[in-house]
């Protein structure tokens, strides 16, 4: 099948220069063409002569489409296929509402693209009033469907927080993308859209705007968003895993069941009665018969929903009213829509969101598991000083001052940061090396030796891997090889996604192990994996809350590996209850040039605010069948008292030039106002709550940064900007002015 080529682009893309991205070749079909019966690849046209075709005039629905993939086989349309074998090379984006105008569009695309090439164009249905348009960018090169997903989603987001709304139906593997058309006239309203409503008039409104074609492709790597992309890519994973954890979990649940009471829905069915939440959903019961309901839906003054029950004494609902229909109530039949107690709580608690429900009723059973879990299966060790048993009747003590005064001191897991009993996070943004420092962290205190110049209780530990089961088992061989055999380390797998569920079979394994071992730690990578909740309800989060406290009233120590928010660094990410419940929080930086990883306790009960150091350095473990290495990452402590001066600053003059690493990114200098932004944030410089006094102390901190010879501020244009001197040499001229 030969490619399709618009003569308007040759011109333009070949060259020997040109980009690579000018090659990439895409299916292209008409809307309605499709090739499953005949088996024949689809025509394809590279995005060069995408990139500069002018608009064809066919009716919409015969229109020009493609797929930004190069997959072109006869099920290229196919999302399941195109998402296994799709090589991905172009972001898209559709904005059908609004009535933006082009500058608006335009203004986000170039900001995302950075100096990579994009173009935006009107869809075939906009008009004066209603303008529609579709944007393309480019990729350096092609990447697979997981990559490409995490891309288009932040993508889009870009456009969401600039207020405008994006069909995020494009982020779906196999979705069209329509080409630049103008039919000539509206498919809907009959208006001319082309002169004399004629395929060959010329457009009557079509606008388009695009960067130089000799510029480059997005690298995701390396642009503005490649953070943002890279969590995304990660939060997408997680939740793959959860979904898949929870699809196991379901199959076995059905495997065990029994009948009724054994799915989460037939749990809720058989502890609600029906017309109790019908009076709570606000429901008017019929003065003439107990069984039939006004809904708050409906116009007419008749009772048109009954309820009813099943062979088993099992209760559901019909509703004769269209408005409960269109409402979108429970399930549509033939006479009406119908459903059970369930679906009640979907529509009217959840706004149709079966997955939230779902998660909110499992919530809700994992806080009343605790009242249930009989701790005296468990042969647990004596508690630590200063707690009482799980299973104890109370867990109230009145002590005098003199108790007070003859108490033993908290047993020190690491001396001056964790307590035995403590509940603890590691946290940072996506790749900071959060999994390197705390396995390290953990072997060390099996071992019973220093971390990073403190001492640390010999103790067993458990390591409970959810996110990575293979990776980590590679590490900690690193690990063996590189500090020494330890007999008291245990890796835990099989807990992702499992962790909310205390009566599942792998917890009550978990909780057994924990109480043979008596380990003094226990360590869960990553929070995100293991338990499948909201992170931002107080709900999800306090029942991970409760659960860690739960597993530390056994004995040992529990530290968390999670993630912190992509704009606020200073606390883990979601509900506040997570930070305000820890003891110890330690916070793991981005490398520096250097490629030295700082670690800070933004949290210590335990003791004064920690900073300590590392380098993350690739450890041989051995060759594969094809003689290729295979290494695993490992931690190296670094002395921070080796570093250039910035790196003895201290308090707020060191935070802001990490920030100002953080958002440099490697290129250099970075805008006053963002810098400043950031800084200001509470808890980033400063915890105060006066907005004054957190920018009077970034003040202080950029002064003495400029006064030490750290950092230079510049001025180009109208735009003034800040860099370390180190980075100088990537700029032109500046003018430095005076404070």
């Amino acid at each position: 099948m030969s490619a399709i080529v618009s003569p308007i682009a040759l011109a333009v893309c070949d060259t020997a220069a040109s980009p690579a991205w000018h090659y990439f070749a895409v299916p292209v079909f008409g809307g309605r063409e499709s090739h499953i019966e005949t088996g024949e690849p689809y025509a394809t046209m590279r995005l060069a002569d995408l990139f500069a075709m002018a608009p064809t005039a066919h009716p919409k629905i015969d229109a020009l489409a493609f797929i930004p993939s190069t997959y072109r086989e006869h099920d290229a349309r196919a999302h399941a296929v195109q998402q296994e074998r799709g090589a991905y090379v172009t972001l898209t984006a559709d904005i059908d509402a609004g009535d933006h105008p082009l500058a608006t569009i335009e203004g986000v695309v170039s900001k995302f693209a950075g100096n990579a090439a994009w173009s935006i164009y009107s869809s075939a249905s906009s008009r004066p009033g209603d303008r529609r348009w579709r944007a393309v960018i480019p990729l350096r090169a092609p990447v697979d469907f997981q990559t490409w997903h995490a891309a288009q989603t932040v993508f889009h987001d870009e456009f969401a927080s600039a207020g405008i709304v994006p069909d995020r139906t494009l982020a779906r593997a196999g979705q069209i993308v329509f080409a630049p058309n103008v039919s000539p006239v509206h498919d809907k309203s009959g208006t001319h859209l082309r002169e004399g409503g004629k395929a060959d008039g010329a457009p009557l409104f079509f606008e388009c705007s695009r960067s130089g074609i000799a510029a480059p492709g997005l690298d995701l790597d390396r642009c503005g968003s490649a953070l943002e992309i890279l969590a995304q890519k990660e939060d997408n994973q997680a939740e793959d895993t959860r979904r898949r954890a929870a699809a196991d979990a379901a199959k076995r649940k059905r495997a065990e069941s029994t009948g009724t009471g054994s799915t989460a829905i037939e749990r809720f069915n058989a502890t609600k009665d029906l017309a109790d939440l019908l009076v709570q959903y606000g429901y008017e019961d019929s003065p003439s018969n107990g069984a039939d309901w006004r809904s708050p839906h409906q116009k007419s003054g008749s009772y048109a929903t009954r309820v009813c029950a099943d062979d088993d004494d099992r209760q559901f609902w019909v509703s004769l009213s269209g408005s409960d229909t269109e409402a979108g109530i429970g399930r549509e039949c033939a006479s009406g829509c119908h459903g059970d107690a369930f679906d009640l709580f979907v529509h009217y608690k959840h706004g149709g969101d079966r997955d939230a429900a779902l998660a909110a009723f499992r919530t809700a059973e994992m806080l009343s598991d605790f009242a249930s879990i009989d701790f005296s299966v468990f042969d647990k060790p004596e508690a630590a000083p200063g707690r009482t048993a799980a299973n104890s009747a109370s867990r109230f003590r009145l002590r005098s001052l003199d108790d007070l005064e003859h108490e033993a001191p908290r047993k020190q897991v690491i001396k001056g940061l964790i307590a035995l009993g403590d509940l603890v996070c590691i946290f940072g943004l996506p790749s900071t090396g959060k999994s390197v420092v705390a396995p390290y962290l953990a072997w060390r205190v099996a071992q019973g030796v220093l971390a990073f110049g403190m001492k640390t209780v010999a103790g067993p530990v458990i390591y409970v891997s959810a996110e990575d089961p293979h990776g980590m088992g590679q590490r900690l061989r690193a690990l063996r090889k590189v500090y020494g055999d330890v007999v008291s380390f245990h890796l835990a797998t099989g807990l992702a996604g499992m962790m909310a569920n205390l009566n599942s079979a792998e917890m009550q394994d978990l909780l057994a192990c924990i109480a043979q071992l008596n380990p003094v730690l226990v360590v869960i990578d990553t929070l995100a994996v293991a338990f499948p909740i909201d992170e931002n309800a107080p709900q999800g989060m306090g029942a991970v809350v409760q659960i860690c406290r739960m597993i530390a009233d056994l004995g040992p120590t529990v530290a968390l590996v999670h993630h912190c928010p992509k704009g606020d660094t200073s606390t883990p990410r979601g509900h506040s209850s997570l930070n305000g419940a820890l003891d110890t929080s330690v916070r793991v930086d981005p490398a520096d040039t250097a490629g030295v990883i700082r670690c800070t306790s933004m949290k210590n009960r335990n003791g004064f605010p920690r900073r300590f150091g590392f380098k993350i350095r690739s450890e041989l473990l051995g060759h594969d069948e094809d003689g290729d290495p295979i290494t695993a990452p490992v931690c190296e402590e670094f002395d921070l008292r080796n570093l250039p001066k910035d790196a003895k600053l201290s308090g707020a003059k060191l935070d802001a030039l990490a920030v100002l690493d953080d958002l440099a990114g490697g290129s250099g200098r970075v805008a006053m106002a963002d810098w400043r932004a950031r800084c200001i944030m509470p808890g980033v410089l400063s915890e105060s709550a006066d907005a004054k006094a957190r920018a009077d102390t970034f003040g202080r901190a950029k002064r003495e940064l400029r006064l030490a010879g750290l950092i230079t501020i510049m001025v180009d244009g109208a735009s003034e900007w800040v860099a370390r001197k180190s980075d100088l040499e990537n700029f032109g001229p500046v003018e430095i002015p005076d404070f």
